[in-house]
């Protein structure tokens, strides 16, 4: 019994280490100078300073993560975008992930800006 017991915790220790660490990093804020909405509800934007953690072959535009943010969401997303574009108000993207450029899964602001 007490074998199996260890043999059923070093499995669960070895799957536990298996599993990838994944990382996002997220920008400073910014007022975005460029926002791009494409075929697909593909949105891209811009700002004065760019990143790229991941090493993306592109890195002139961030781009909503069409894979993992579903099209209601991008639309909210964008909707954020234009308004902080139109009232300047500075934006945080968490970055994760490339396509050809750096992937966006978040986007948010502070509530009161200082």
């Amino acid at each position: 019994m007490k074998k199996n017991k260890l043999l059923f915790l070093m499995m669960g220790l070895l799957m536990t280490l298996s599993f990838p660490v994944h990382a996002y990093t997220t920008t400073d804020s910014g007022v975005p100078t460029g926002i791009a909405v494409g075929p697909g509800m593909v949105v891209e934007i811009s700002f004065p300073t760019m990143i790229n953690p991941d090493g993306c072959s592109f890195a002139g535009a961030y781009q909503i993560n069409t894979g993992a943010v579903d099209t209601a969401t991008r639309k909210a997303m964008l909707a954020v975008l234009v308004s902080a574009k139109a009232t300047n108000t500075p934006v945080y993207v968490r970055l994760d992930g490339c396509s050809d450029r750096p992937l966006i899964s978040y986007i948010f602001t502070d509530a009161y800006p200082k």
